[in-house]
């Protein structure tokens, strides 16, 4: 414990010196992943060690927020919350208000995957913990569904026992459908795609869009190359094909990091049930399509910078968190802001949702949620936050991840459960596992 710490705090001093500047700035979200070599130097090989621990670890100068006398009521429910702890180990956890953790799963990646020989060498894991978890959600029977990055798709039971688990290649997000459908981002590495040349992008990995049902079959993948090429969007897939760019991005041009589809039990508009939203974030860009044909029948492109996560709010709004990160880098003080903006279609039109609330910024990944009280519920992943904040912008209530030593974990996600899965749901699905020894 003490020997990760010690760690942890050497290299966010490195982190502070700016010496992991060329690691983050260029492999960034990849490590162990295609585009490193799978014979490295030395010295290659203690980096990309340096940068595997990194993103386990949040800064420990990461800001603080007060919460007012006069905040606003937060939303009523349970929370779940998703990140790295200070033994390395992915959790996902069912919280009170107060922290008290009422279930948790520890998915692992080396339990749950004993034989990985489906993974090419240089994309195994070696050590723990191995690869992160970005994607999960909970299911209605109480189950878990998670991605672990870029790996694989996973549905473990309440007690965390394997329900089936696939070698997609998933990543970034889960997202849950009426009907019990499980819509992820997966991918497949291709010599080359439709107008893309080796001499751009060598090697590109041809992102796809997943539907899985609950018993893990995929019902349905398209190539999301191919639907840019069907509906004469192909000049999206030259965008990040500048020589200087201050964004760089090799081989994944497009980063589709969440797909997610329109409920029917929400009112249509220019949406309409079974749409199917999704975010790129390596060409600033947002589709929805049409699955009836895969027709794209929304884009907005350049009114975001690097977003994640793209949620439909009416028939005619989408909500998307704008992580506004130009360079990779970690949090600077005073020269960073994420925020929120509201999409309106089909006019395009867009305006920044609580521009009042505290400043926070992730460089990468975040999360968001608009809850049923109107609050908004916001994960910093980078600062290891989640702040419910009110309609006004005012801070409603802030969940930090603190570890050993002042450090913070990661948060990928934090999520409001609905009200039916409250503490005695969780007690009831606890009581039929068997009991842990020791």
């Amino acid at each position: 414990m003490a020997g990760r710490a010690s760690f942890a705090l050497f290299l966010a001093s490195l982190v502070a010196l700016g010496v992991l500047w060329g690691i983050v700035a260029t492999k960034r979200g990849y490590f162990p992943y295609p585009q490193l070599r799978a014979a490295v130097s030395q010295v290659s090989a203690l980096e990309e060690e340096a940068f595997e621990r990194h993103e386990t670890i949040a800064l420990p100068d990461a800001p603080t927020y007060a919460v007012g006398p006069d905040a606003p009521p937060v939303a009523d429910g349970l929370i779940f919350a998703v990140g790295m702890d200070d033994e390395l180990v992915n959790f996902a956890r069912v919280m009170d208000r107060d922290g008290k953790v009422i279930h948790e799963w520890r998915p692992d990646w080396f339990e749950i995957w004993p034989d990985d020989s489906y993974l090419p060498d240089n994309r195994k894991p070696q050590s723990p913990p191995g690869v992160l978890v970005h994607g999960a959600a909970v299911t209605p029977d109480g189950d878990l569904v998670v991605n672990f990055e870029h790996l694989s798709t996973v549905r473990l039971d309440p007690c965390g026992g394997v329900r089936w688990k696939l070698p997609n290649f998933a990543h970034h997000s889960v997202a849950l459908t009426e009907d019990g459908n499980v819509w992820v981002a997966a991918e497949r590495e291709v010599a080359g795609a439709p107008g893309v040349t080796e001499e751009i992008y060598p090697g590109i990995r041809d992102l796809t869009i997943q539907k899985i049902s609950p018993d893990g079959e995929i019902l349905f993948e398209a190539s999301l190359v191919d639907i840019l090429e069907q509906n004469d969007l192909l000049g999206l897939l030259h965008m990040s094909a500048t020589e200087n760019r201050t964004t760089p991005v090799s081989g994944d041009i497009l980063h589709v990091n969440d797909v997610e589809e329109f409920p029917a039990s929400m009112p249509a508009g220019f949406f309409r049930p079974g749409d199917i939203l999704v975010s790129l974030r390596n060409i600033n860009t947002i589709l929805v399509i049409d699955p009836s044909d895969l027709s794209v029948k929304f884009v907005s492109t350049g009114h975001v910078l690097r977003q994640h996560d793209a949620d439909f709010v009416s028939g005619d709004r989408i909500t998307v968190f704008d992580n506004r990160n130009t360079d990779g880098s970690v949090l600077i003080k005073g020269q960073n802001r994420s925020r929120m903006l509201e999409i309106e279609a089909p006019s395009g039109m867009v305006h920044e949702i609580l521009p009042e609330s505290p400043d926070y910024f992730t460089n990468i990944m975040g999360k968001q949620q608009r809850l049923p009280n109107g609050n908004t519920l916001v994960t910093v992943t980078w600062q290891g936050q989640a702040l419910e904040l009110g309609p006004d912008g005012r801070l409603a209530w802030q969940l930090t991840n603190s570890v050993s030593d002042g450090m913070r974990g990661v948060l990928t996600e934090v999520d409001l459960l609905p009200p039916e899965m409250d503490a005695a749901f969780f007690e009831r699905l606890a009581s039929a596992c068997p009991a842990v020894s020791g």
